[in-house]
């Protein structure tokens, strides 16, 4: 499940709180279905489905004007949740290289970095190239060959509380963690804390012994891997209930035999 930042304060905007409830509905929809560089497939008929009310093509254009740009018959682009999602997209970050990708493919990103209906959103070749210039000017320290501005980044980014950190490789964010482990599956927060800082700290790699490492790329990935972690962690629980057991209950000589046949099957 993508979660996206929204604005509490859009209550209070002009613009916003004089639409139809109707055209406020559709405005938080659009901005929930679109993908994650703001394109909208367009499909009136499921849309009116979620909202519960009749809205047309024609509408939509007339209230919303700016704030969409048509990139084709079926696809819609929404400017503004760049802006508001990303602040400024940089083709450094690989979490924005696909954004930056897309948008290129449709036209959206001009020559000189300006992104189409805004002043400018994209951190481009030429500030980036700059970039590498003052990054082989200063000193590398640490073992690890990280720069100054590198090491600070991360300094500041490790000092942020648990609950609001995104991932710096690529990763999900602990939210998304969070999510998966103790309302899907109703696990104790310590847990999703221990996984997101453990691939974290392994910039989601999976190192195999027997085989080449990977790259944990989609949620289905991730979530995988997270769904062994929680396995291994009940069975370490299921483990330990039946252990405690035996210890306080003096067990039977039935209850003894039971016991050591499971274990026995377990180690196989």
């Amino acid at each position: 499940m993508a979660k996206r930042f929204t604005a509490t304060d859009k209550w209070e905007d002009a613009w916003f709180s004089e639409l139809e409830a109707k055209y406020k509905l559709f405005w938080i929809y659009l901005l929930d279905k679109c993908d994650h560089a703001g394109i909208w497939e367009k499909n009136f008929k499921v849309a009116n489905f979620f909202i519960g009310q009749e809205i047309t093509e024609e509408e939509i254009l007339k209230n919303f004007r700016e704030r969409i740009i048509q990139i084709s018959e079926r696809k819609w682009f929404i400017p503004k949740f760049i802006e508001f999602q990303y602040i400024e997209l940089k083709s450094n970050n690989q979490a924005h290289k696909n954004v930056i990708k897309i948008l290129k493919n449709y036209n959206l990103i001009d020559e000189e970095g300006a992104l189409k209906g805004l002043s400018s959103s994209y951190k481009g070749a030429k500030e980036k190239d700059k970039e590498k210039e003052e990054d082989k000017e200063e000193e590398m320290e640490g073992g690890m060959g990280e720069t100054n501005s590198e090491v600070e980044q991360a300094s500041e980014y490790f000092l942020e509380p648990i609950e609001s950190r995104k991932s710096m490789y690529g990763g999900p964010s602990f939210e998304e963690v969070k999510y998966f482990f103790c309302e899907l599956n109703k696990r104790p927060d310590e847990e999703a804390v221990n996984f997101w800082n453990d691939y974290e700290g392994k910039k989601w790699w999976v190192l195999n012994k027997d085989g080449p490492s990977r790259r944990l790329k989609t949620t289905r990935d991730w979530q995988l891997k997270a769904e062994q972690w929680i396995q291994k962690n009940r069975m370490k629980e299921t483990s330990n209930e039946r252990h405690s057991g035996y210890k306080k209950g003096g067990a039977s000589r039935e209850e003894l035999a039971r016991l050591a046949t499971e274990h026995y099957f377990e180690q196989r």
